[in-house]
This record gives C-alpha cells, sequence and structure tokens, in this order.
C-alpha cells in the first residue's frame, strides 16, 4: 500500500531544507536523488506536468508540488 504525505507534512519535513522553494532541474534531481535523465523522462511522461514551468529552455520546479507528485502520484 502506498502511503500518501499531506501538503502540511511536505512542508513540515522541507522546513529548513537546504533546497529553495523554486528549483532548477539539477537541483530537483538532487533532491529526489535520481539522475538528470530520469527527471526529464517523469517530465515527458506527464508525470510532473504540475510541477514545473518552462522559462526559456530551463525548467524551474515547485519544490513542494514535486515532493507532493513523488509520494501520491501526479497532481491533479
Amino acid at each position: 500500500m502506498a502511503v500518501k504525505i499531506t501538503s502540511d507534512e511536505i512542508r513540515e519535513l522541507l522546513q529548513g531544507s537546504e533546497y529553495p522553494p523554486i528549483l532548477r532541474a539539477d537541483e530537483a534531481a538532487e533532491l529526489l536523488r535520481v539522475p538528470l535523465k530520469t527527471l526529464y523522462v517523469w517530465v515527458a511522461s506527464g508525470r510532473l506536468s504540475r510541477c514545473f514551468t518552462k522559462q526559456g529552455k530551463r525548467l524551474l520546479f515547485s519544490r513542494d508540488r514535486l515532493v507532493h507528485a513523488i509520494f501520491n502520484g501526479k497532481e491533479k
């Protein structure tokens, strides 16, 4: 059974985190402890569709939404 995590739990876990609220792709991959290539595959597949915005050629990720999506599935 998958464990669901609430927004409050995410904020509590990340309180005082070294990671800022908005992350570059390399920081997002580091936070999730996955290769950068894996992060890009997840973006391309739609798994992280509501976790990032594109600024030119760069992807910027919402730290809290990213953690939520990984623990609870794709954001709705």
